[in-house]
């Protein structure tokens, strides 16, 4: 148990628990939120802040990388809570080696 607890670092919780909010509103992620990644630079934003800032001003709040309405992926739930699974992915259907 003494090295589990060695070996815990509590800044990559502190780093998961930044990382899951809205860089723009700073609200937290819930299992209901609707989700936007932004393709080219991998940020992840809530789907109000992504209509309002993202798409409007066609850029990445947090880097400035230039965004196309094609790069911005919606992230939907099949459900809330156990209907859901929980789970949300996002799959890539392209070739693997070129």
């Amino acid at each position: 148990f003494e090295t589990a607890m060695e070996d815990y670092d509590e800044s990559e919780t502190k780093q998961a628990k930044v990382s899951s909010i809205c860089p723009i509103c700073r609200k937290g992620f819930t299992n209901t939120t609707q989700l936007s990644i932004l393709r080219p630079c991998g940020h992840v934003f809530c789907g109000s802040c992504c209509d309002k800032f993202v798409k409007k001003d066609g850029k990445c709040q947090t880097c400035a990388h230039k965004i196309k309405a094609k790069d911005v992926i919606v992230m939907r739930g099949e459900g809330s809570g156990f209907s859901g699974g929980g789970a949300k992915e996002a799959r890539r259907f392209d070739v693997a080696f070129q």
